[in-house]
């Protein structure tokens, strides 16, 4: 191979480093789940195995040197595709200290990791980027099979020598809690910020606030793969400035989701998106905006079903040495019959999509929408407990053409005079009257707000209750 050529690698190569070990991170994090279920030097395998079920990365490279309190596992992580290049991956090393007395830790092992990239150049970089310090990823095992991971990530800056551009971080601390079943039962992870200036790109600027990640989970048995749970994703701020100043930015961003029973053969599955403010340019800010969406009476045993199916290739990818799965034909029917199993019982057991809210809010302007779907009578017309209907269908493809015939669904809308006023002011062909919009029947006045309620069952569309003519 010819030898490269020297160069300093670019502060986006550099900023790039961290989600990059980040995502080495995960593989501490399923080292660690493996290691409560097994000894610690058949973890070794499996973490190769983690990372060969990617398809995208590779264990070249594996060591493990086993003493009587210690021992140490080094592995040359690489891309598929980069095995040639001595240059391109990571060199994982994990330290472990075996209990019960584990480093003076009541645990059965205590594992710190180290993480390099193998270009000596980026490496360099780093070290210099974070003055000397060195990330830290601490893992102790306990002696019941949970374990705990903690992430520290010292804050650092980088500087391009070609165009002067600099990206600047604040330091980064996590930690990952597992059952003794070894599955994540919570999360936490926070991030003050970063910032990328470019050099002479023309001085493009952009700006991540705090970002938080946290969560938990909690499982009935050991062969609950789902459990219930709750996650929450939140950004203070993104904000981008061009060479000329014009900027956009949001606040407050927050993704969360979380899963319930709802009673013991039912979930509630709940998402929502909400966003501060939204500034773009010149145009006016967007405040309090809102998506809320819901999925009630999920029946569990379908999901759960799935869910062994699919924990069933996961292992099948873990113990593949050339990473991913070939399935037989054999495999492949019963995959395909899991799963359309499953979803026609998701489909029996009626469950109800929900738009709980979305929409707006901004001072004398604002818009709301809610409402639900359901399918009403499709458990009898799928025939659940025998049921012989006119419409017994066993068949998914076939059930998926019933869904319309049974959907009952309802929207309700709510604004203001002063947000269609608004809307008139944005510009545009279209001179919106709330006036006309209520002597119209589109909308009804309920104290200061206009409401509208939408709804359809039996192919037909109402509006505030009347029948949509022509349907």
């Amino acid at each position: 191979m010819a030898p490269r050529t020297a160069r300093p690698p670019s502060p986006l190569t550099l900023a790039l480093a961290v989600p990059a070990a980040l995502g080495l991170w995960a593989g501490t994090t399923a080292y660690a789940s493996s290691a409560a279920q097994g000894a610690t030097n058949d973890v070794t395998a499996r973490l190769e195995q983690v990372f060969r079920s990617t398809g995208l990365l590779t264990v070249k490279e594996s060591s493990y040197e086993k003493g009587f309190l210690k021992s140490t596992h080094r592995m040359i992580v690489q891309p598929i595709g980069a095995e040639d290049d001595p240059t391109t991956g990571w060199e994982v090393v994990n330290h472990i200290q075996h209990g019960p007395l584990a480093g003076g830790t009541l645990a059965r092992a205590v594992v710190d990791t180290e993480i390099r990239f193998l270009d000596p150049e980026i490496q360099a970089q780093l070290d210099k980027a974070v003055g000397g310090q060195k990330p830290r990823i601490h893992t102790v095992l306990g002696l019941t099979g949970s374990s705990v991971t903690d992430l520290n990530v010292p804050a650092g800056q980088v500087q391009s020598q070609q165009d002067g551009g600099q990206v600047t971080w604040q330091p980064l601390t996590g930690r990952v809690e597992t059952g003794s079943q070894g599955r994540l039962t919570g999360y936490n992870l926070t991030w003050p910020g970063m910032q990328f200036t470019a050099g002479n790109a023309g001085g493009n600027a952009l700006q991540v606030g705090q970002m938080t990640l946290n969560g938990n989970q909690s499982y009935s048995s050991a062969d609950d793969l789902i459990g219930v749970g709750k996650s929450e994703f939140k950004v203070a701020q993104l904000a981008s400035t061009d060479a000329l100043g014009q900027t956009a930015q949001l606040l407050n961003l927050t993704v969360g989701s979380e899963t319930t029973l709802a009673d013991p053969e039912h979930y509630d599955i709940l998402t929502r998106y909400e966003l501060g403010t939204l500034e773009v340019l010149d145009t006016p800010a967007l405040g309090g905006l809102q998506l809320h969406l819901g999925m009630r009476h999920v029946a569990r045993q379908p999901l759960q079903d799935m869910s062994r199916m699919y924990e069933k290739i996961r292992q099948q990818a873990l113990t593949s040495s050339e990473g991913g799965v070939k399935f037989t034909p054999e495999q492949e029917r019963e995959m395909e019959e899991v799963y359309s199993r499953s979803l026609l019982g998701l489909l029996q057991a009626e469950p109800v999509l929900s738009l709980d809210k979305a929409g707006f809010t901004n001072p004398g302007s604002g818009l709301q929408l809610s409402g639900q779907a359901t399918f009403k009578g499709l458990a009898a017309a799928l025939g659940e407990g025998g049921g012989s209907g006119p419409d017994n269908m066993t068949d998914l493809g076939n059930a998926m053409l019933l869904l319309p015939r049974y959907l009952q669904a309802q929207l309700t809308m709510r604004t203001s005079p002063e947000t269609i006023e608004a809307l008139n002011n944005m510009g545009g062909d279209s001179e919106l009257n709330a006036a006309d919009l209520v002597s119209s029947g589109t909308f009804r006045t309920e104290g200061n707000e206009l409401v509208a309620d939408f709804g359809y069952q039996d192919g037909q569309i109402t509006i505030n209750g009347k029948t949509l003519p022509g349907y």
